[in-house]
């Protein structure tokens, strides 16, 4: 369900590859709604989800989240307001990541050398990115998305565009997250827009690596070739990485407490070399995890975790019914109280009890 915070504005994703920007953009969707979100997809000209049909969405007005691998810029698209959010990676491991599924996609290994001087945003993607500059699909040649031209595909980042890239998150962005941190990133957007917990039934580590990037598995001038080319982004990561972590330090006990709530829940949706698990898998994990937990004695815990879940469009009546009653018996009233109201509010037409 979408919350008052996006009443009057739009939220941009502007999501950085290989920063789990789908697994960001599926606790998204979940929270504010199919029916306002638009997810703009890596895709060929004439293909569903392009930047040509983000534009004619955006026109429309009818959307109060965009998510995907846009550029800075998208935001002149949309008539109401808007702010921008974004996840930075360490430059190194981010392209390492980005050519170790390139080689997946491709179903083949590619030298690597030549993949990083060939690639536009090997060279300082991120900042150029958030000047509005970049390719929408690997194919097409780079563009720049706010003053619409074509950009030569020897194009660099400089000094200016760094400058630019700090300006444009000062102005316009609310938050700016960093990969590695996931529980964390979410918790910051939920205090920032008023929403529940963050997070996916199916799909909190889409996409994420099966196993993590090392660059102990390169040889030292590959590293040397991406620190060489990629200066700028490097700045820009350790900028955003020093403040992240000194805000995190300085974040209250609700925060923290909020981050170690869910923590315990993606625990419950993650499955060690799988990205995506069933709703029905899902559940079962869940109760499993709430009965160790009463067993432990942490029934505060249990029922937090589990009023977590009944917001959530994707839940089933029964599975809220089964939520009263579990809060009946291990809850306090006031929060029974509160989650009956839920229910009638999800279910005007159904009784609590079966």
């Amino acid at each position: 369900m979408a919350t008052d915070s996006l009443k009057d504005k739009s939220l941009i994703f502007l999501q950085m590859t290989r920063t789990a920007g789908l697994a960001i953009c599926s606790a998204l969707q979940e929270e504010f709604g199919l029916e306002v979100f638009f997810k703009l997809g890596t895709t060929l000209p004439g293909e569903k989800n392009g930047y040509k049909e983000f534009k004619e969405a955006a026109a429309r007005n009818t959307f109060s989240v965009y998510a995907g691998h846009f550029f800075f810029g998208a935001h002149m698209h949309v008539p109401k307001p808007c702010e921008y959010v974004t996840s930075l990676r360490n430059p190194v491991e981010q392209l390492l990541s980005r050519y170790e599924a390139t080689c997946r996609n491709l179903k083949k290994k590619i030298d690597v050398v030549e993949w990083l001087a060939a690639d536009f945003e090997s060279h300082n993607g991120m900042v150029k990115r958030l000047c509005g500059i970049g390719a929408e699909h690997h194919s097409l040649p780079p563009y720049d998305f706010v003053n619409e031209q074509p950009v030569s595909p020897d194009m660099e980042a400089g000094e200016a565009e760094y400058e630019l890239a700090l300006q444009n998150i000062e102005k316009h962005f609310s938050c700016v997250m960093l990969h590695g941190y996931f529980e964390e990133n979410m918790t910051i957007l939920q205090h920032h827009y008023g929403t529940g917990p963050l997070f996916s039934l199916n799909r909190q580590f889409i996409n994420h690596a099966m196993a993590p990037i090392k660059r102990e598995n390169y040889l030292p001038e590959i590293i040397d070739q991406i620190i060489a080319q990629n200066e700028y982004d490097i700045r820009l990561f350790e900028n955003f990485r020093d403040k992240y972590i000194k805000e995190l330090d300085e974040k209250g006990d609700a925060f923290k407490e909020d981050v170690r709530i869910l923590k315990l829940i993606s625990a419950i949706l993650s499955d060690v070399n799988t990205q995506s698990i069933e709703t029905d898998v899902a559940i079962k994990r869940l109760i499993m995890t709430l009965n160790q937990l009463v067993t432990k004695g942490c029934q505060k815990d249990a029922v937090r975790i589990l009023r977590s879940f009944t917001p959530k469009f994707y839940v089933s009546v029964d599975f809220c019914r089964f939520a009263l009653q579990f809060i009946g018996t291990h809850g306090s009233p006031a929060e029974l109280a509160s989650e009956i109201k839920i229910f009638k509010n999800r279910f005007p037409d159904e009784p609590p009890e079966a």
